[in-house]
């Protein structure tokens, strides 16, 4: 099972899956929102303020390539690799 899920997060280069890092990052904070709201914690900030925040570092690494896909999209109705 270990192997599984450590094949989910690093590509078989050696690298870390990008888009499997930042989805968990955004399904992270929407446990912790959980996980507060379950125990009657009240949080005076903006949760949306922290998740746009989350977002823009995200978008810059994703600009700068540490977030990134470079595997080619292939259209299913014909192969054509677009």
């Amino acid at each position: 099972m270990l192997k599984n899920v450590k094949s989910k997060f690093i590509e078989p280069d050696g690298t870390l899956n990008g888009r499997i890092i930042s989805a968990l990052i955004a399904l992270l904070i929407v446990l912790v929102q959980q996980i507060v709201a379950c125990f009657g914690i009240k949080f005076t900030g903006d949760w949306g303020s922290i998740i746009n925040v989350i977002n823009t570092i995200l978008t810059i690494l994703g600009l700068v390539g540490v977030v990134s896909e470079v595997s080619p999209v292939t259209n299913s109705e014909n192969g054509d690799v677009k």
